[in-house]
């Protein structure tokens, strides 16, 4: 029913409505201005010829009017389809951000990790709010050095989930307390601290798997 508005805006404002009028009140204005047109007119066709002339033209721009509302209305109720088909399309591509809830249960957890210098990394704007949710958790946690990437620095292409790097202790602690607080699932990369280097751990929000 939203769409009856749409379809009577398109219908009253068209140029085969305004026809219509126009159709209907030509004889009537000519002949207040030309007192003489009856007669001139019925030389080329009788009275009642010019009547169902007028109602055969008024009839067929009413019809013109009405399918021109009607595929007005029809265009914009498929593109309002089409615009809450890619919204789902969005939402399912979208990690949810953390809630209150999960943020202060996962920061409780993380109390009783050992401090990390931690990269969390996201690439796009489907993982940034649950990305810095976790990220922000982590930084109001004494101890703890982290650092947020949004974009460059670091290949994460492909990456599909939840992943830290690299594989130890610690880490593991990690991802058991975020899988304990929020419900996510987290996977432990392949890499040993050996293989990866220095004294950072990596935090990778990938695309949501569906």
């Amino acid at each position: 029913m939203q769409d009856i508005p749409q379809f009577v805006g398109d219908l009253l404002w068209n140029f085969w409505t305004v026809s219509i009028g126009i159709v209907l009140a030509i004889e009537p204005v000519v002949r207040w201005f030309w007192p003489g047109y009856d007669a001139w007119a019925t030389g080329y066709l009788t009275a009642d010829h010019r009547r169902q002339l007028t109602r055969i033209a008024a009839i067929l721009a009413f019809l013109m009017a009405n399918y021109i509302a009607y595929h007005g209305a029809k265009v914009e109720m498929r593109a309002s389809n089409d615009r809450v088909t890619q919204a789902d399309k969005n939402n399912e591509a979208k990690w949810p951000a953390l809630t209150t809830s999960e943020i202060a249960a996962f920061r409780a957890r993380a109390q009783g990790i050992p401090p990390e210098h931690i990269v969390v990394a996201c690439e796009t704007v489907n993982c940034r709010d649950l990305a810095d949710g976790l990220a922000n958790a982590l930084k109001t946690v004494p101890g703890w050095k982290v650092e947020i990437l949004h974009r460059g620095g670091l290949d994460i292409t492909g990456v599909t989930g939840i992943q830290i790097n690299p594989n130890e202790a610690a880490t593991v602690s990690l991802k058991n307390s975020i899988e304990a607080t929020t419900g996510l699932t987290v996977t432990m990369g392949p890499d040993t601290r050996k293989d990866v280097g220095g004294n950072q751990s990596f935090l990778v929000v990938g695309n949501k798997p569906f």
